[in-house]
């Protein structure tokens, strides 16, 4: 009696692969759902630091925000204040570079910048000059904002706002806490979260 192995069929064959290529993609979709999840609580994370950088230099000089750079334009960017409460420095002879070790905290991770822009959160540009003490119902009024660059933004126009969390942006408010909100929600409280003096 003579034995001969039996192979698999070419059908046997495609039905295989085709199962491994349906389970790749469930794969590869729930891992690109696990990295945009990471991104977006790493950027929270870093807004949230960015927050306790904030009240710390506040406390640190009579309860004042830092300036933002475009008002007056002689003024530092308004992170540079901030590079020293978050464990980094600025680059050597620059004024408006972190130095590489620390700039991540001043960058939203699903967001990538064209390289003269390495700050992605903007400030609130009517908190110029004010002290903290005079932001009305700071829990529901814009500080920063993710950002195609690190110029200040404000409620009429934005245009510079960036949407990298499935279409939504990420916000810190003056009370220290984030939270995501999608363009048209942005749109509509933008008056009113964008104005640190409104009631």
């Amino acid at each position: 009696m003579s034995y001969h192995a039996r192979g698999f069929t070419l059908v046997e064959l495609l039905v295989v692969i085709a199962i491994l290529a349906v389970l790749a993609a469930l794969g590869v979709a729930g891992i690109s759902k696990a990295i945009s999840r990471g991104h977006q609580a790493k950027c929270a994370s870093n807004l949230r630091q960015l927050g306790v950088a904030t009240q710390s230099y506040a406390a640190d000089n009579h309860g004042r925000l830092p300036m933002i750079g475009n008002a007056p334009y002689n003024n530092p960017p308004w992170y540079q204040p901030l590079v020293a409460y978050v464990g980094t420095q600025m680059k050597a002879g620059s004024m408006l570079a972190v130095q590489e070790s620390g700039r991540r905290v001043f960058q939203c991770p699903a967001y990538r910048p064209p390289p003269a822009r390495d700050i992605t959160y903007a400030p609130n540009v009517l908190s110029a000059n004010r002290r903290i003490t005079q932001v009305v119902k700071p829990a529901a009024k814009i500080w920063l904002i993710t950002s195609t660059d690190s110029y200040s933004v404000n409620g009429s126009g934005l245009q510079r706002v960036n949407f990298p969390h499935n279409d939504q942006a990420n916000i810190l408010y003056f009370d220290g806490h984030s939270a995501l909100l999608k363009r048209d929600a942005l749109q509509a409280v933008a008056s009113f979260a964008f104005n640190p003096a409104s009631p």
